[in-house]
């Protein structure tokens, strides 16, 4: 039996919003299968979907599931009561295959068996359309159900595409992963290597100049007693070979001494062993120490300090005295002619030494090479002379260790090194040196600090 649709009522609200409105032209038309016997109200139905819809229609529930399959509709509107098969059967036979398992289902009917649409839900029917239908109650829902079909397909597919990027991105991560650890190993191998070689490198410095004191010594010993035994008669070339002996001897010992030290600093357990002392009385000490030296290159050879300052420092003598041996040993040594001048200065809380000469001087673009440890400035290794031949980069460190700087100025001619250094070391180094004293005092009433090469760089 046909039943017209009643037209007496206005548009649900929900159409407007619709998914599938064409209007808005960001999807195609969605397909709607009617399966009706009937063909006054299948023809119907088609008419009222039609401008919204793609519509296919099928006179049964055999033509209706050889359809669905054939062309995918986003949506079933089916009877149930047909020929060759049933509406029921039909929806049977589409949930039993998954490509239909989200494809809405709408059921046309008149029967009011509360038992049959139990059955038909669990089935999966989505909705119910009663006869006589309402036109507009037929495009509203209708629509619905469409629209929650293309919106759950569309975040199906952006789940998808989401899900894809994601195992992209953990594909990547897993790479950079393994990068980072293939990198973390090789830093680590690289990290034990470097601290065996520091190893090696130390054990081989303390073995050298535990090596080379004792042979030292006893030369030194040999030359006093020479120097004491010789008389004005001996030919004064042999005096001046005796002389040489003894500073080249002393040159070998303040360079063990260096090396030592530095040793000492890079491994974190050098100690400064702070006293009360004359910055003036240690310069012209280190001056007279290297005074046969300058005068055998004929160069002036002075320090200048300004009247009526004393400079009482209270800081590592024996690293000051290395600092400026070094210093002023690398001013005579790269100075062929002209002069060299050590300047002493108050700074408020600070000493300023100045250590100037009239060598070729150092170009602006290698001022901080000269710093750089192996570092050798071109147009300077052809000179020759005394010094402990180590580089400023130990001077620099050696400072550093006594809370101090070092600034090198130099236009290409002549060199001026200027260390600023406190009359008092930081206080953040102070530790006691004996653990049983607990107050730091040793016995010739210094006191002793711990230096790292660590603490400052």
């Amino acid at each position: 039996m046909a039943v017209w649709p009643r037209k007496d009522l206005p548009m649900a609200q929900a159409a407007q919003a619709s998914l599938t409105d064409p209007a808005q032209g960001a999807l195609p038309k969605a397909r709607v299968l009617i399966v009706e016997d009937s063909p006054v109200l299948n023809r119907v139905l088609c008419d009222i979907l039609g401008h919204e819809y793609e519509t296919l229609s099928a006179e049964d529930g055999r033509r209706g599931l050889e359809l669905a399959k054939k062309e995918r509709p986003d949506l079933i509107l089916t009877d149930l009561v047909m020929p060759r098969m049933p509406g029921e059967a039909m929806i049977a036979a589409l949930r039993s295959r998954s490509d239909f398992a989200s494809v809405p289902i709408v059921v046309l009917t008149a029967m009011e068996d509360s038992g049959l649409r139990v059955r038909l839900l669990r089935s999966g029917v989505q909705d119910f359309i009663p006869k006589p239908f309402l036109t507009e109650e037929v495009r509203a829902r209708v629509r619905n159900l469409v629209d929650a079909k293309r919106a759950r397909d569309l975040l199906e597919a952006a789940l998808e595409a989401q899900s894809e990027t994601l195992e992209s991105l953990a594909l990547e991560l897993v790479d950079k992963k393994k990068a980072l650890e293939r990198a973390l190993e090789a830093s680590r191998r690289a990290r034990v290597q470097a601290e065996e070689a520091n190893l090696a490198k130390g054990n081989f410095l303390r073995m050298m100049s535990h090596e080379l004191r004792t042979p030292v010594t006893a030369m030194a010993v040999q030359v006093c007693l020479m120097r004491s035994e010789t008389s004005n008669a001996v030919h004064p070339r042999i005096r001046e070979g005796i002389e040489a002996l003894g500073r080249s001897l002393s040159w070998l010992t303040e360079l063990m001494d260096t090396v030592l030290e530095y040793e000492r600093l890079d491994a974190g357990v050098m100690r400064l062993k702070c006293s009360v002392f004359s910055a003036i009385d240690l310069c012209n000490e280190v001056m007279a120490f290297l005074r046969p030296h300058a005068e055998q290159k004929g160069l002036e050879f002075r320090l200048r300090v300004e009247e009526g300052q004393r400079l009482p420092m209270h800081t590592d003598r024996h690293i000051l005295r290395l600092i400026l041996v070094n210093l002023i040993g690398n001013a005579v040594k790269y100075t062929p002619r002209g002069h060299v001048c050590v300047r002493l200065a108050a700074r408020g809380e600070a000493v300023e030494f100045l250590v100037e000469d009239t060598g070729p001087g150092i170009p602006r673009a290698k001022h901080q090479e000269v710093f750089e440890a192996f570092r050798r400035i071109e147009h300077l290794e052809g000179e020759s002379g005394p010094g402990s031949g180590l580089g400023l980069a130990i001077v620099k460190d050696l400072v550093a260790a006594l809370g101090g700087e070092i600034v090198l100025k130099s236009d290409g001619h002549g060199a001026c090194f200027r260390v600023m250094l406190p009359r008092q070391p930081p206080a953040a180094s102070r530790c006691a040196e004996d653990q049983s004293a607990g107050t730091g005092a040793t016995s010739e009433g210094s006191q002793s600090y711990v230096a790292s090469k660590a603490a400052w760089s």
